[in-house]
């Protein structure tokens, strides 16, 4: 008679705080707010962040020095002090996240994690604010560690501070990449795990073990496709770049464009990772946001936020035809929590 094998008890919990217990704190919707607010160039603001952001967010510069970078190189008619407050007035929280990590480390008795990347200041900021500590048993913060995702040194960190193997250990990120790279080191990763589980809840475990297409249509965007229970196919790939167009990241392009635009704009493997990861998609293609809330209001008066919005939505549409073939020529459930997907069908 064969032996059942002993199922692996979860012990541990690792959570992303952007995204999942509180919104973004310092990304390109709060930046775009900020421009606005305090007329500043948003166009200029984004080269010196995305020029300065890496060394700031892996705590190798101040809050004061990201500012004086970013903002205050020159005169500004408003204080320092004003354009702090803006900035962490940006951080709300995702109130029913976080009774939920509550209650599961209250009724499971977890130890739970913050695996993130974020920038010293605004990070003890918000653990302050949210009364994160409250219930969170240590923080593995790229400021702290000098390190970021996905760089899969930072969950190896935490398995070793929480003195865990990693198939005991669930994480939790909006971002499908990040919980690739956990994944990759044996933890169980919660995203599209998460979707299938509430379309489970919600339409019942039959339906979830459909055909099934699954979608993150935020800032980042991905899609995947699901058979009984099971993925076949995703747009995601080596990197967060590819895919369908995101806000500010190209999605999929012809890899020849690299040799082009080297050979005739003399564009450097840097140059070419700057236009592509935070120059392109929504932004690029409207010249003017990120934010498909805002491309959709000026669409019938801005003839480059309606091609943004055409694009976005035409190769989401391709890319849920491809994988229909990939179903076997048809899907029984389409799920999206985003909030792009809400907002235009």
């Amino acid at each position: 008679m064969q032996k059942m094998k002993r199922a692996i008890p979860i012990t541990t919990l690792f959570l992303d705080v952007a995204g999942v217990l509180l919104t973004n704190g310092w990304g390109h919707q709060s930046r775009s707010l900020a421009a606005k607010a305090f007329d500043l160039n948003l166009d200029e603001m984004e080269d010196r962040h995305h020029l300065t952001f890496d060394t700031y967010e892996v705590g190798k510069l101040t809050l004061e020095e990201y500012l004086t970078r970013t903002v205050f190189y020159e005169e500004r008619p408003f204080t320092r002090d004003q354009f702090r407050e803006f900035m962490c007035a940006q951080s709300q929280p995702y109130p029913d996240m976080i009774e939920l990590a509550r209650n599961l480390k209250a009724q499971h008795e977890l130890k739970i994690a913050v695996v993130n990347k974020e920038a010293r200041e605004l990070n003890s900021y918000r653990i302050e604010r949210f009364k994160l500590d409250e219930f969170v048993d240590f923080i593995i913060s790229s400021c702290f560690v000098h390190f970021r995702k996905p760089d899969a040194d930072i969950f190896r960190l935490a398995l070793d501070i929480a003195q865990v193997p990693a198939e005991q250990v669930v994480y939790i990120d909006d971002q499908p990449l990040f919980v690739q790279v956990a994944e990759g080191l044996g933890i169980h990763g919660l995203s599209y795990a998460y979707l299938m589980g509430e379309l489970a809840r919600l339409t019942g475990t039959e339906a979830a073990r459909g055909r099934i297409i699954l979608a993150h249509l935020g800032n980042g965007a991905s899609l995947a496709a699901v058979r009984d229970g099971k993925s076949v196919d995703t747009s995601m790939s080596f990197t967060p770049t590819a895919g369908v167009p995101m806000s500010t990241r190209s999605g999929d392009l012809d890899p020849g464009l690299v040799w082009y635009l080297a050979c005739t704009e003399k564009m450097s493997a840097k140059q070419f990772n700057e236009m592509v990861n935070f120059q392109s998609g929504l932004l690029g293609v409207s010249e003017t946001s990120s934010d498909m809330h805002d491309l959709l209001e000026r669409e019938t008066e801005d003839v480059r936020a309606a091609e943004a919005v055409a694009l976005f939505c035409y190769q989401v549409k391709k890319r849920i035809g491809a994988f229909a073939a990939a179903l076997g020529g048809d899907w029984t459930r389409w799920c999206s929590p985003a909030a792009s997907a809400r907002t235009r069908p």
